[in-house]
């Protein structure tokens, strides 16, 4: 029988392997077919090609952020406002979302709760590096 956390986990897995593959093909393929050097800024082709990669790895990173972002929000309402500001207003919304953990919660940006059992002491040591 299955718990919620393992059906969690598994959905979990086959997303982010999904956005993996597509991140991967994506960026392959352009370098394949569009190398990046020497570059061609006088082709309409290879510009607008690199353009299309750039949005695809820049959701690719931020949507990981995201699943750290609702992962470690107190509320729904909170994860959906963060979440919302990294995708549709970019890359400063990730920065003020880092700062604020940072500044305002006084949190450490390591992971805690690895199967190991060896981030604590290593997010302590991180603690004392911020604070």
């Amino acid at each position: 029988m299955t718990t919620p956390m393992s059906n969690t986990r598994f959905i979990l897995t086959i997303a982010y392997l999904t956005l993996f593959l597509i991140t991967l093909s994506t960026i392959s393929a352009t370098l394949y077919f569009y190398p990046l050097f020497p570059l061609q800024t006088d082709s309409l082709e290879w510009s607008n090609t690199w353009l299309m990669t750039t949005v695809v790895d820049y959701y690719g990173s931020t949507l990981c952020l995201c699943g750290i972002i609702w992962a470690t929000s107190t509320s729904w309402v909170g994860g959906l406002a963060w979440t919302a500001g990294c995708c549709l207003l970019g890359s400063p919304v990730c920065c003020a979302w880092i700062l604020y953990q940072i500044v305002v919660k006084q949190r450490s940006l390591g992971l805690a709760g690895n199967d190991n059992g060896n981030t604590g002491e290593r997010n302590q040591l991180l603690s004392r590096r911020i604070s």
